[in-house]
């Protein structure tokens, strides 16, 4: 007899064996099952003339073998050479006849097997849809019955365990089946596959990679001259094929010039000198980095081609203490709160005041979050000092040559950041230890949540939110800034003038 390979094993296996309950076994998709000649090929009788006979379907019995090969064929969707079995002439004795019988019989059984394992689920994983530097689209599909649940799981490590998405036994029996990834790390390779579910089995496709895109962040401009200025940026992946600017004259960079750039010492910086530059023109710029999976594009920033706010300063000193200071587009500003407890005349101002003196007085007052308590000398060393209003009306904080800024000072500070919305997060310090504090200080001005002393003189905030005097007052009250932990916007405040806020210096035009 000859039989395809696949089915020769099978038949091997089980040729010439009585298996129990084998009706039991025969899948419902098999036409005929029931037919007694399956599980009763013995049924022996004698003819007149002393013939012995059996009682055996022989073209039912070989239709069967021929429909399970062709249904076989169909799920493997393999070619299939169909056998040339034992036919029904007899030959011999009765003794060839019940073997042939029992031939026949068992390799039905043995194709039902191998027709039962064609119908297990086969999954097909489809190569990842890379949507951003953290999100990729899933895709699978699956054939065969009886599918109960199927899903995704995917990991960082090619040889980890995997992590189970939200599709885990909630997509059921339909296929195909997708997800969508949304918190991956930008530039990093992921290894993903699918799986089905069929009778607490799980049957898994191949396991397949995906590289995100990668992240890139576009920094501050520096080294402005009249003529020149360097871009900056930095990205995150783990290698990158191609990096530079796109600038040009346009917010929207319509006419935008592309430049690639060299990173810096092997690390993740990027930076471009731009020169030819015209005087007082307002450039835009945003910075991209490429890799096999595509292109990301930082934010929009700009600068105007001048001589930098900061000239060659880089730090203060006053009051004992140097001040870093910081260039953030056409301003200078301190990145550092102030913590002096004098005036720039050298007179003191009051500190050390009780609650109801702090609510009431209307002069110039300073304190140290926690004021007293066991946290103040590492808080000011932290955060520096907290200010009511009127010592800021004075006009007397900031160095000479420094004041503080004003309410339309920050609205530019916060416009050339992106605005409200986003201006935050470039003004958050980065790289500290409580993750609701973690900005990437792209601008450089370093805000700390110094947290702030109350009208009624209690302390707030502290490690949860910064806050920063203007010089502006509002009807009774003053306008400031709030920076919070929690998200990325920079909120406009209207406090009273009582309160205790944190106040940086910007140098005067």
């Amino acid at each position: 007899m000859t039989y395809t390979k696949q089915f020769l094993a099978a038949f091997f296996l089980l040729v010439g064996c009585q298996m129990v309950t084998a009706q039991d076994e025969l899948d419902e998709q098999v036409p005929y099952q029931g037919d007694t000649l399956l599980i009763n090929p013995n049924q022996v009788r004698e003819t007149a003339d002393g013939d012995i006979l059996m009682d055996c379907d022989w073209p039912t019995m070989m239709s069967m073998i021929r429909d399970l090969e062709e249904r076989i064929a169909g799920e493997t969707e393999t070619d299939t050479v169909y056998g040339v079995y034992v036919s029904g002439a007899m030959v011999g004795a009765s003794l060839q006849m019940w073997h042939d019988c029992l031939v026949l019989r068992d390799s039905i059984e043995a194709l039902q097997v191998t027709y039962d394992e064609a119908l297990a689920p086969r999954v097909t994983v489809d190569a990842a849809v890379i949507l951003s530097d953290i999100s990729a689209a899933l895709s699978a599909s699956f054939s065969g019955s009886g599918v109960e649940a199927s899903g995704f799981k995917w990991s960082a490590e090619e040889d980890g365990d995997f992590e189970t998405t939200g599709l885990e036994e909630d997509t059921g029996g339909t296929s195909p089946i997708k997800d969508t990834l949304t918190t991956l790390d930008a530039g990093k390779t992921y290894y993903f596959t699918a799986y089905a579910v069929k009778e607490a089995e799980s049957f898994f496709g191949d396991t397949l990679s995906l590289l995100t895109m990668p992240g890139i962040t576009t920094d501050a401009a520096d080294e402005l001259t009249a003529e020149s200025a360097t871009l900056n940026s930095t990205f995150s992946a783990d290698s990158i094929t191609a990096q530079g600017f796109v600038w040009g004259l346009q917010s929207d960079l319509s006419d935008g010039t592309n430049v690639s750039a060299d990173t810096t010492g092997g690390s993740t910086a990027i930076e471009y000198a731009l020169t030819g530059l015209t005087e007082d023109a307002t450039y835009y710029f945003s910075a991209y980095a490429t890799n096999a999976s595509g292109t990301t594009y930082g934010d929009s920033l700009s600068f105007v081609a001048q001589l930098a706010p900061c000239g060659d300063l880089t730090s203060v000193s006053y009051e004992g203490y140097d001040y870093d200071i910081v260039p953030i587009g056409t301003q200078c500003w301190f990145k550092e709160n102030l913590r002096n407890a004098n005036y720039n005349d050298g007179s003191a101002i009051p500190t050390g005041l009780d609650n109801a003196t702090w609510s009431s007085t209307t002069d110039g007052a300073v304190t140290v979050y926690d004021e007293g308590g066991a946290n103040a000398v590492a808080n000011l060393s932290t955060y520096g000092r907290l200010y009511n209003w009127y010592a800021v009306n004075t006009g007397n904080l900031c160095p000479t040559g420094w004041h503080v800024p004003t309410d339309e000072e920050y609205t530019t500070l916060i416009d050339g950041l992106g605005g409200t919305s986003v201006a935050g997060d470039a003004m958050k310090s980065s790289g500290l230890d409580s993750p609701a504090w973690n900005g990437t200080n792209s601008s450089g001005f370093s805000g700390l949540a110094g947290g702030v002393r109350g009208s009624d003189g209690d302390f707030y905030y502290g490690g949860v939110s910064g806050y920063f005097w203007s010089a502006s007052a509002n009807g009774s009250y003053a306008w400031g800034r709030r920076l919070n932990g929690v998200d990325t916007a920079v909120y406009r405040m209207s406090s009273y003038r009582p309160v205790g806020s944190s106040v940086r210096c910007v140098l005067d035009e």
